[in-house]
């Protein structure tokens, strides 16, 4: 597992945190993040339609093992607000970090395309305040 992406188990709920044992860390965020609040059911064939569109979202591996897991049978996907929410603060420092160094755009200029940057639009006061942060 990369470090970089390690730390968001720390976050994560027993539940979630079971489901990354069997099919990872970025499948299971792939799957909160899209399912997350929500039963899904999961067949014990992973070439079962419910399958092959859950497939699309964490892919082919990760069902494999979901359905070996799940065994046919209805699985509650948690919400993981506190592991979306440190992964949107990563991708947002990042985001800076380039559009700073490598676009060479001032803070100022980089903040005000980070309010866009995600589906919900964050406050510039919100995205100077994650930036000071070290932590999710």
């Amino acid at each position: 597992m990369s470090d970089k992406v390690s730390h968001y188990r720390e976050y994560m709920p027993k539940q979630a945190k079971d489901i990354c044992d069997v099919i990872g860390i970025l499948p299971t965020i792939a799957l909160v993040k899209q399912y997350g609040g929500q039963s899904i059911y999961v067949a014990s064939r992973s070439d079962a339609p419910s399958c092959i569109k859950l497939a699309e979202c964490i892919g082919e591996e990760a069902v494999n093992l979901l359905s070996r897991y799940v065994a046919g049978g209805y699985l509650s996907i948690p919400i993981c607000t506190k592991v979306l929410r440190a992964k949107r603060n990563d991708e947002l420092r990042t985001e800076f970090d380039r559009l700073t160094m490598l676009e060479k755009m001032s803070s100022r200029e980089a903040v005000k395309t980070l309010i866009r940057f995600f589906e919900q639009p964050i406050h510039e006061r919100q995205i100077w305040r994650i930036l000071k942060s070290t932590n999710g």
